[in-house]
């Protein structure tokens, strides 16, 4: 990613955990927190989630993911974007084919996550493809 878009998403990043025992967050998720009860809220806000895929149905999952809340969100996509994309890939807008032709999807719309939901740590996994191997997966730099 750009250090332009680093310094967007650091300065949206909430630096401390989520306490949902907090009453103002209890307040601020009350009807979340009466449909889905408090242990399962608890579970999903202490979550890292992984996920690899940033096309159509993807990024759709990814935003009920990031809108709904975790502690960290990390994506993974090493296509580029093309005018493809613009089909039903709604953070990929026309302008970035031309001002980010040669960046891949999660890096033109990681930002546009992150503005989801601040309380969530949206983050890039490494551009190489994924290891195949559950050891290798424990290595650097994919052990988030």
């Amino acid at each position: 990613m750009t250090d332009l878009a680093d310094t967007q998403i650091s300065t949206m990043v909430v630096t401390e955990d989520v306490n949902v025992d907090d009453e103002a967050f209890k307040d601020l998720m009350s009807r979340y927190v009466g449909a889905m009860g408090l242990e399962t809220v608890k579970k999903q806000f202490s979550a890292n989630v992984f996920m690899s895929g940033a096309g159509p149905l993807g990024i759709e999952i990814a935003k009920n993911m990031v809108l709904s809340g975790c502690k960290s969100f990390t994506m993974h996509d090493n296509k580029k974007i093309n005018v493809t994309d613009l089909a039903g890939q709604f953070f990929i807008e026309p302008k970035d084919l031309k001002n980010k032709a040669d960046a891949t999807r999660i890096e033109t719309c990681l930002m546009r996550l992150q503005q989801l939901n601040a309380y969530v740590r949206c983050k890039d996994a490494p551009l190489e493809a994924i290891p195949l191997t559950e050891e290798a997966m424990e290595k650097e730099p994919w052990c988030f």
